[in-house]
């Protein structure tokens, strides 16, 4: 009586702990369907097809009925409508070089392309542009990773991908060496996550900040907690001019999982006025500056001196309409003419 009665206990004890194991078990994070690592080999094709049909593939040279800038004319990626061929797209993946260095599952049925970009040169034979192409909603879109070095020996930097279905559900780059150093130069390792809006962030991008991903520069001109640090820089008139220059078209762009680039121009006067705001992900600080070249004014607020070590990584995102150089001296923000115009 008493060994049935031991075993009763048992078997309930057992049961008992069937769903803690199976919590535990989903609580455990799936494998990624798709892991690529840096010092793997790579394809370096020109072209991958996806399972929507749609291909993304390099082109070089001009493009007939469109004006190209910059880089753009001499290599990019393009992506195109599978059956016909149309153009749906010619993305910022532009440099020299120019290559897809990864697909999955295959060149043929892809779901997600990793692209590189680079100068081809001694000056960037350390790092490349990364970008990574994939599905969502059965279209192919295009997400910027960043600059990405190459990791210490035995350390590469890894990528990756989670899937549901085609579309791409969760992606994480870990480690990735985006250009931090300490003080001895060693490069330091960080974390890029995919976020729903189409972008890799840090893992520190402040979650505050996140709903201005992809938005217009009004949208945290009229935040009254995250424009509290310019506000309290500037007179209120000064605040208005800003934001009246910035009062038209606009759009925004994630610059290395970090700063956040908000262009826009003024309403009634694109493109002779025009200005930015730039977010750092990380500390929460603001860059916002003005300009108007026909008179040759601009204005530049921050809420902190710009730092030639991590702020030149922007610069190149802020629209001057092709009129302006910009650059960086004794903490200040410095407005040339662009030559020749």
């Amino acid at each position: 009586m008493r060994l049935t009665s031991l075993r009763a206990c048992l078997w309930a004890t057992l049961l008992a702990l069937v769903p803690l194991l199976s919590t535990a078990q989903s609580a455990r994070p799936a494998k990624p369907d798709f892991t690529w690592t840096e010092a793997g080999p790579g394809l370096y094709a020109d072209k991958v097809r996806f399972a929507n049909g749609d291909v993304a593939q390099v082109a070089k040279g001009p493009l007939p009925g469109r004006d190209l800038r910059g880089l753009c004319a001499l290599s990019r990626l393009e992506l195109r409508g599978g059956k016909t061929g149309e153009l749906l797209s010619v993305t910022s993946a532009c440099d020299d070089n120019v290559s897809v260095v990864a697909a999955h599952p295959s060149v043929q049925e892809a779901r997600v392309a990793i692209i590189t970009t680079n100068c081809g040169g001694t000056a960037c034979h350390a790092h490349n542009e990364y970008f990574v192409v994939y599905l969502a909603k059965g279209s192919l879109r295009v997400a910027r990773v960043g600059t990405g070095f190459y990791g210490p020996k035995g350390k590469p930097m890894v990528f990756s991908f989670w899937f549901e279905g085609d579309d791409l559900a969760r992606s994480t780059l870990a480690p990735f060496y985006g250009g931090e150093r300490n003080k001895l130069d060693d490069l330091l390792p960080s974390t890029r996550q995919w976020v729903a809006p189409g972008e890799y962030i840090d893992a520190r991008f402040r979650k505050s900040l996140l709903p201005f991903l992809g938005e217009h520069p009004e949208a945290l001109l009229s935040d009254t907690q995250a424009r509290a640090p310019l506000v309290s820089r500037v007179r209120p008139e000064q605040f208005r001019a800003l934001r009246a220059a910035m009062s038209g078209p606009g759009d925004s762009t994630l610059v290395n999982g970090r700063f956040l680039v908000m262009n826009a121009c003024m309403k009634s006067n694109c493109p002779y006025a025009f200005g930015t705001v730039v977010v750092d992900g990380l500390t929460g600080d603001l860059q916002v500056m003005t300009f108007h070249p026909e008179d040759k004014r601009h204005l530049h607020v921050g809420t902190r001196a710009l730092d030639p070590a991590t702020d030149y990584v922007w610069l190149e995102a802020v629209e001057t309409q092709d009129v302006l150089r910009l650059s960086i001296d004794a903490g200040k923000l410095k407005v040339e003419r662009a030559a020749g115009k």
